[in-house]
């Protein structure tokens, strides 16, 4: 019988089992699984297991052997266990290693740069939040300064020949009305858009001005 095999698990006996179960269980496996009682073509591996039944059956039917054996199988499981617990204790070890690892890598980006890792992150994307921003601004802007190029085409035409009442009337929505109008009402009209238009120009300006500032502070407080 091999030295690594289980005698106990060969004959199907628990391995608290008195001399006197071993016995009959044996018996009853001899007369079960004897090569005779097998078919020709199966005669040869049932030769095979038959020496194995007859060799666990011999060792555990000697109380030396049965004592020798079960000395292999608890130092075997007690060597499982150590191993096992070793096993845990070293991850336990590599994990605390890693931890403590991380952490002085921490400390030092943070006496190098004067920030966490964690902070320079937040940071970072705290800086690419004012981009964006900054962009979505500029494409508004960008937008609002479309129409007002496109309103004052507008009003340039309006002050060729014969197109002055015609564009004002598209400007202020006014219906046609029935007769002529005076030159100075006309002019009166266009004075109004023109100073008009002065005013949006100056506040487009001013609020050009405040985004950069705002911006800026942004930028200083980050």
């Amino acid at each position: 019988m091999d030295i690594d095999e289980n005698p106990y698990t060969v004959l199907g006996v628990p391995q608290d089992a008195s001399i006197e179960d071993i016995k009959k269980v044996y018996r009853k496996v001899v007369l079960t699984k004897h090569p005779d009682r097998r078919p020709e073509e199966q005669k040869e591996a049932a030769e095979k297991e038959f020496i194995q039944l007859q060799r666990a059956y011999e060792l555990l039917a000697d109380e030396d052997a049965r004592k020798a054996y079960d000395n292999l199988a608890s130092s075997k499981f007690r060597a499982r266990a150590f191993k096992s617990n070793r096993d845990r204790e070293m991850d336990a070890k590599r994990k605390k290693m890693a931890s403590d690892l991380e952490e002085k890598e921490r400390a030092a980006m943070e006496r190098r740069h004067g920030v966490s890792p964690e902070s320079e992150v937040e940071m970072a994307r705290e800086r690419l939040k004012a981009e964006l921003e900054r962009l979505r601004r500029k494409r508004e802007q960008e937008q609002l300064d479309r129409r007002m190029a496109a309103r004052d085409q507008k009003l340039q035409e309006s002050l060729s020949p014969n197109g002055s009442m015609h564009a004002l009337r598209q400007i202020y929505g006014a219906r046609p009305v029935a007769g002529a109008v005076s030159a100075d009402t006309v002019k009166r009209k266009e004075e109004d858009v023109f100073a008009k238009l002065r005013a949006k120009a100056l506040a487009k300006k001013a609020a050009e001005a405040d985004s950069g500032n705002a911006t800026k502070r942004l930028h200083s407080e980050m």
